[in-house]
């Protein structure tokens, strides 16, 4: 910290800095060409590193220059409508992402409920007395699930040719 004087902001000539610099330019502008492959989609990219040594201020474009022009320009020419057709908010990818739970959580009720019902048969099989203490919602859901299975078996007969 400088105590009472000004301090000049300059750039470091740091040779680490500069290659870890490079480094991110280059993971960068593969993550790019990785997401242009994967997706399909335009995309470009411009790296501005400020001011080098001479005094001006270059730009790193990738593809390339003209490429990019190219690109911003049908860009900006594109009516307001077109730009958002296919735009992601963040609010789109979360209610994808609860739909995607929702799925998750209705497959896993539904399992859980197979498997209550398949321990309510055993039940049944093992003691039939126990029909007294089930409960009467619970009978009613193993009816249908019987003839679910029993429809399977006879689809697997059909096609074993039994």
């Amino acid at each position: 910290m400088a105590r009472g004087r000004r301090v000049r902001l300059v750039r470091i000539p740091n040779e680490r800095r500069q290659a870890t610099f490079q480094k991110m330019k280059e993971s960068c502008i593969n993550s790019l060409q990785a997401i242009r492959q994967f997706c399909r989609a335009e995309a470009c990219l411009i790296i501005c590193d400020g001011p080098n040594d001479l005094g001006t201020n270059d730009a790193n474009v990738w593809p390339s220059r003209q490429q990019a022009a190219a690109m911003v320009a049908k860009f900006t020419s594109m009516s307001q409508l077109e730009k958002s057709k296919n735009l992601v908010t963040q609010e789109k990818v979360i209610q994808g992402l609860l739909m995607e739970d929702k799925k998750k959580l209705e497959e896993l009720t539904r399992k859980n409920d197979e498997l209550e019902l398949e321990e309510m048969m055993n039940e049944l099989i093992v003691d039939p007395a126990s029909i007294a203490t089930a409960a009467y919602g619970k009978l009613n859901k193993l009816f249908p699930y019987i003839d679910g299975l029993k429809e399977k078996i006879d689809a697997f007969c059909i096609d074993l040719n039994v």
